[in-house]
């Protein structure tokens, strides 16, 4: 009882005035709030125990002749929630503060060249990104302000940051995300709650994503929903940067497809080039319009999937396989098929552009202007071109380089070729 009477004390302390002895009936007042607190499955604090006695002696102090009366509990049939302060990672400040704390990231953009990713990490320019907080993962860049947008810290629940390459202890926390048995929530620090089965850090915010909708959140600013077409459901990788070019990346859901008495040989078409693999498609977030991607979904690393859920008849939701583990193989290096590896966007000085290999055995490296529409050819080869990378180089230009055989062939303007080559598009248009 002593001990209890000085904790009580302690936390009275801590309002002013009523900073005095607890006399015997107050204690014994408490002490039946105490039981009925707890039949009710609740627990007092001795900060909301001050609290109520606070009340108490308010509403004594206010009865006349209340100084004879015997001290009486507030009414206790419903019992209060005890006040329960929000975890300080969470706790709400507005988003014209976010944006202030954000401008310190933005001081520091400058353009990075060459960006690589690894299995637990990732490079630029030759130097390694690493946080002091703890392991990184799930890494999206804007290279042209040399930003990155990734989650840090281990368990079920990990902290989402945005920080510039060149200062990454600069960096400022967005939130946090909670891995929950169907689903990712996300809290930011402003207050606002997204979940879905797909969680995508970005450069400016985060995006969720559930069945046929998404909802994106920008830092600073708010939520605006995304609608999914019927028969699309977003990749669990999107190498693209969603945030400075507006695209996401969709796969085909070929449930019906490979239920039909003919589903194998379809498979088979795709696989030799004799039928339609556009199993793939960028989705314009703002206006809804798709670009088809000519790549087979069997190219996969389906059996590095782990923690996998179904989500209708033949389509499962992976936790694992947001992880980049699936798109190498067992000895590290990239695996070629990979839609990961075969289709990137990116920002440039002339708008969005999407680079992909398409075809059976990715022959041809194709470019399109995303604002426009127009599809051209850069590399080409029948017994399909090697691994390829594309990058933003400071001038804003899209440099690709790709192996070819025994060499490597570069195309230092991507751009300038988009304008000059034929397009794929108008001779696809049959003639009037």
């Amino acid at each position: 009882m002593k001990k209890l009477t000085m904790v009580l004390l302690c936390a009275v302390a801590a309002h002013g005035a009523w900073a005095q002895s607890v006399t015997a009936e107050e204690m014994m007042m408490l002490d039946d709030m105490r039981a009925k607190y707890k039949a009710a499955g609740k627990e007092l604090s001795p900060e909301d125990e001050a609290r109520i006695l606070q009340r108490v002696r308010a509403i004594k102090a206010l009865v006349p002749g209340g100084g004879g009366q015997p001290m009486v509990a507030p009414a206790l049939a419903q019992p209060a929630s005890p006040v329960v302060a929000p975890p300080a990672a969470v706790a709400a400040v507005s988003e014209s503060d976010l944006r202030q704390r954000l401008r310190g990231v933005q001081q520091h953009d400058r353009a990075v060249g060459e960006v690589v990713f690894l299995k637990d990490g990732i490079t630029f320019d030759g130097q390694r990104f690493a946080d002091p907080e703890g392991r990184t993962s799930r890494f999206v860049v804007d290279a042209q302000r040399g930003r990155v947008a990734y989650t840090v810290g281990a368990g079920e629940r990990v902290a989402v940051k945005l920080a510039n390459l060149q200062a990454p202890t600069e960096a400022v926390t967005l939130g946090h995300v909670v891995r929950q048995p169907n689903q990712w929530v996300f809290t930011s620090v402003t207050g606002k709650t997204l979940a879905g089965e797909l969680f995508f850090p970005l450069t400016d915010g985060v995006l969720v994503l559930r069945d046929s909708v998404g909802f994106r959140y920008v830092a600073g600013d708010g939520v605006q929903q995304i609608n999914i077409p019927t028969g699309w459901y977003p990749t669990p990788l999107q190498r693209g940067n969603i945030s400075t070019t507006g695209w996401l990346l969709l796969e085909k859901d070929t449930a019906e497809e490979r239920k039909s008495p003919l589903g194998a040989l379809i498979g088979l078409g795709k696989i030799v080039g004799l039928a339609d693999a556009s199993d793939y498609a960028l989705l314009n977030v703002t206006t809804g319009k798709m670009v088809p991607i000519n790549i087979n979904s069997s190219g996969k690393n389906t059996y590095a999937y782990s923690q996998c859920r179904r989500k209708n008849a033949l389509v499962n939701v992976c936790d694992q396989s947001v992880s980049y583990e699936s798109t190498f193989q067992p000895d590290g290096s990239p695996n070629p098929t990979h839609y990961f590896w075969r289709a990137d966007w990116m920002a440039t000085s002339n708008g969005p552009v999407l680079i992909a290999k398409e075809g059976s055995m990715g022959a041809q490296v194709n470019a399109w202007d995303l604002q426009t529409g127009k599809k051209v050819t850069l590399l080409e080869r029948t017994l399909g071109v090697g691994p390829m990378n594309a990058r933003v180089l400071p001038d804003g230009r899209m440099q690709l380089s790709a192996q070819m055989g025994f060499g490597r062939e570069v195309v230092e303007d991507v751009a300038a070729e988009l304008q000059k080559r034929p397009d794929l598009m108008a001779e696809a248009k049959p003639a009037n």
